[in-house]
């Protein structure tokens, strides 16, 4: 376990070793795949367009519903008049920012695979890699719509599940006593699904997680993306692993917090000065709202900028902005990729073991079926 740890360690200090080509890199593929995202949605924001301008539904009224909160009474009739429209209607956005978000994911195969130069020794050349590439983008398409049905469809049975036990509890006339006993039942039976979904989540995840690290290295596109989750299955496959691999993500999400802490910080000081001005410059009746709701959190607002000016407020605020933009860039430069180079140095020393002896057994086994006829 030490030797894995301290070759992983060594994997990501390379990473530093080639910080201009892996900075820049890592900006254009970002870029890249944001253009490949936009690209790849013109044919649904096209359909999309055509469909809302001659659709019964008043888009901009309820746009307008959405963006500030104040009901309107003709998006309302023209919702409830036209449901089927409607919702057909918002089944082509989420479906056009479903398309988009995924393709934006191609960023992770352009990034494995400028590891995997690293990895080899060499740099791959920024302008080589394979950013339209649209074979491989349809494959990635392909694998992260399977890899996404497969983590969302146990977070759907549990959660009817726990719709089922809720309306079996309210369905039923029990007796005041029988109730309480019942409602004890169902709120274990809850945080025990509840548990159990996270769990089966984050299991299903890492099981699934070196699909596209297995994708960025073939680059086969002429089998099934299937194949490649059930490949990722198989070198996953056992505790032992399973195991390792916790250990390696704690040890390097215990190292991130120390920056997520200062990241954070600026975010809640922001939040902070925001809320007290809200507060401060609200009318009675509101500020005494804000004191029944939160009362401790004003009055710790109220002793920590008591006295300070609007303008001192402003600046601080001003200076939190700047902070936290200068932590993003940070974040992007030194941050960014770690955890992917991680899970490729993980796939790389620890799991193609397995995937290397499984396919010898496979050959051992063709041979020997292969002399028996």
């Amino acid at each position: 376990m030490f030797s894995l740890l301290k070759n992983i360690f060594k994997d990501v200090w390379n990473l530093y070793l080639h910080f201009l080509h892996w900075v820049l890199s890592k900006a254009t593929i970002a870029i890249s795949s944001f253009v490949i995202a936009l690209v790849s949605i013109i044919p649904n924001v096209l359909i999309l367009a055509g469909y809302l301008s001659f659709s019964n539904i008043a888009w901009k009224e309820v746009l307008n519903v959405y963006l500030t909160g104040q009901s309107s009474l003709t998006a309302i009739n023209s919702i409830s008049t036209s449901i089927m429209d409607f919702s057909f209607g918002i089944f082509l956005i989420l479906f056009t920012v479903f398309v988009f978000f995924i393709n934006l994911g191609y960023w992770k195969t352009l990034y494995f695979n400028t590891c995997l130069s690293y990895a080899k020794g060499k740099s791959l050349n920024v302008t080589k890699n394979e950013y339209f590439n649209w074979k491989l983008i349809w494959k990635h398409f392909q694998l992260r719509s399977l890899y996404s049905l497969l983590l969302v469809v146990p977070a759907i049975v549990s959660g009817l599940i726990v719709t089922a036990l809720v309306l079996y509890f309210w369905a039923n006339e029990l007796s005041a006593d029988i109730e309480v006993n019942a409602y004890n039942t169902v709120s274990i039976a809850i945080w025990g699904l509840g548990i159990i979904s996270v769990v089966l989540f984050l299991l299903i995840r890492y099981r699934l997680l070196f699909s596209f690290v297995l994708l960025a290295e073939k680059k086969d596109t002429k089998v099934s993306a299937f194949s490649y989750i059930k490949e990722s299955f198989w070198i996953t496959w056992g505790l032992k692993k399973l195991c390792k691999f916790i250990v390696v993500m704690l040890v390097f999400l215990t190292l991130s917090i120390p920056f997520n802490m200062v990241g954070e910080s600026f975010k809640i000081n922001a939040t902070k000065i925001q809320d007290y001005v809200a507060y401060v410059n609200s009318e009675k009746e509101v500020q005494d709202i804000y004191l029944q709701n939160k009362p401790y959190y004003i009055q710790e607002l109220v002793l920590k900028f008591d006295g300070t000016s609007q303008e001192e407020l402003l600046q601080q605020y001003k200076n939190l902005q700047l902070m936290q933009i200068i932590y993003l860039v940070f974040s992007f430069v030194i941050i960014f990729g770690v955890f992917e180079r991680v899970w490729l140095s993980f796939y790389l020393r620890e799991l193609k073991k397995s995937q290397t002896l499984g396919e010898k057994a496979k050959e051992v086994i063709l041979d020997l079926t292969e002399k028996k006829n």
